[in-house]
């Protein structure tokens, strides 16, 4: 049986930079934000161990039923009962401070949206008490929230009353298939499998570890907890989802360009295109632009999980709110090669991203013109590397023909540095011959990186020396 090895998982560098800096001295106003179930409150609650501080969950509940929460938790803190009267942060905080002198003390508020929604003057009491109360204290204050519009723009934008007065901000992204693999000890090929449903968001992926097939049914299950995630985070985001979940449903099922995309939904070309912004700067779509141009691209849906919901289970719903879920599965697994040979270039792409497959590149996405493609395209200073990617064993000779074909198309990107690399990456093929240009990986290949990087360099493939 798999199991994670800790309960806390790979959040090392976001520690490192709580750790540090809890190491200044003075005041600190620290933003902690990314998607819900990202794992912002167990990264919270790591960081309070063996230190002096209080975890303060904010509701939808009424302002005052808030404020007593925050003055229980002041009173436990300090052993003292002046905060029972109180009905204003600002008092709170003033009492705080005259209590506690200067002790180090974190105030970790988690979920400030919710305290904002029931009370929207809260960012400009708080920059008051930063600005007057916490000067010349040691209170180490957290601000966390999953809402990321409204974190953003209430605590990060320029018209927010708390800009320019926080110290440290960090967002915290899905974890990397680096801290998959470290976290779980698989191989690349079950991370990948377990990846392309449910991405890495820790509270996802998780689920998948023991049983991947079961995680899938229960997804699939009317009541599970995973069922209606997606809707529930467009719902705290938006107001009216119905055009942004029209635009998900498509881009998940392959329609990717702006002008299919306004033809199929019938909403106008200024409302697509504000939609898709403003799913880009959640975090739920990518615009895709070719290598080398400015213009035109494709969008996809940037998490691994909400593109498999919105590919499987929100266009099924009909079938799976009573019950009906073999027909569904049946479906998926019908699709599912095709749905895994999309998801395994994203994969290789966020290897690259990550530094894990390490081509020592700047910049990596696909190229395309006309009927001519590249799967993924990376730039460095002085080299460019391009790759084919199959999620397919091939016969030796069918791999050297896509090597072949792939040095046909590289003239027509426009890319001219001094080196080109041109490579395949596969689930499993007998080598040809190669150039030393040319290189060939596959999913044992990407293990040996995977579980050493250190040691098993790019250059043991390419058989040339690429610049740093």
């Amino acid at each position: 049986m798999i199991i994670m090895k800790q309960r806390f998982i790979d959040r090392y560098r976001e520690l490192e930079f709580l750790e540090q800096k809890y190491r200044e001295k003075g005041p600190q106003l620290i933003v902690i934000y990314g998607r819900r179930r990202i794992g912002k409150t167990e990264l919270i609650r790591e960081f309070l161990k063996q230190k002096n501080g209080a975890y303060i969950y904010c509701t939808t509940e009424s302002f005052r039923e808030n404020m007593r929460t925050f003055a229980m938790k002041f009173q436990e803190l300090t052993g003292k009962r002046y905060f029972e009267e109180a009905r204003s942060l600002e008092y709170l905080f003033e009492t705080l401070v005259d209590v506690i002198g200067e002790a180090r003390v974190i105030i970790a508020i988690d979920e400030l949206p919710y305290l904002v929604s029931v009370k929207p003057s809260v960012p400009s009491q708080l920059q008051k008490i930063f600005d007057e109360t916490l000067t010349g204290s040691n209170i180490f204050l957290i601000l966390c929230g999953s809402s990321i519009g409204m974190m953003e723009r209430e605590l990060l934008e320029y018209q927010s009353p708390l800009f320019g007065r926080k110290t440290g901000e960090w967002k915290l992204e899905p974890f990397t298939i680096r801290d998959i693999a470290h976290s779980t000890g698989l191989q690349v090929e079950p991370i990948f499998q377990r990846w392309s449903r449910f991405g890495g968001t820790p509270a996802y992926f998780i689920q998948s570890i023991e049983d991947m097939q079961m995680a899938t049914r229960r997804l699939l299950t009317k009541g599970e907890p995973l069922y209606s995630e997606p809707l529930s985070l467009l719902r705290e985001e938006l107001r009216e989802p119905r055009s942004y979940l029209q635009l998900l449903r498509y881009i998940a099922s392959g329609i990717t360009r702006q002008g299919k995309l306004q033809q199929l939904t019938g909403l106008d070309k200024g409302n697509v295109s504000r939609y898709l912004d403003i799913l880009g700067s959640l975090g739920y779509v990518e615009r895709v632009i070719p290598i080398g141009r400015k213009r035109g691209g494709q969008y996809r849906i940037k998490d691994p999980f909400f593109n498999f919901w919105f590919r499987y289970v929100y266009p099924n719903y009909s079938y799976l709110e009573i019950g009906q879920i073999e027909p569904v599965q049946d479906f998926i697994e019908k699709d599912m090669e095709r749905y895994r040979g999309i998801l395994f270039e994203r994969f290789i792409e966020a290897m690259i991203r990550e530094g894990t497959l390490d081509l020592k590149v700047a910049f990596v996405s696909r190229w395309w013109h006309k009927e001519r493609e590249i799967d993924l395209v990376g730039v460095g200073r002085d080299h460019a590397v391009f790759i084919e990617i199959k999620w397919q064993k091939l016969r030796r000779a069918e791999s050297r023909r896509i090597i072949d074909r792939l040095r046909e198309k590289v003239p027509h990107t426009g890319i001219d540095k001094a080196n080109h690399v041109y490579g395949l990456i596969c689930r499993d093929t007998v080598k040809p011959e190669l150039s030393d240009d040319e290189f060939v990986l596959t999913i044992s290949d990407l293990d040996d990186i995977l579980n050493d990087p250190d040691s098993f360099g790019m250059n043991q493939y390419m058989h040339i020396e690429i610049p740093q």
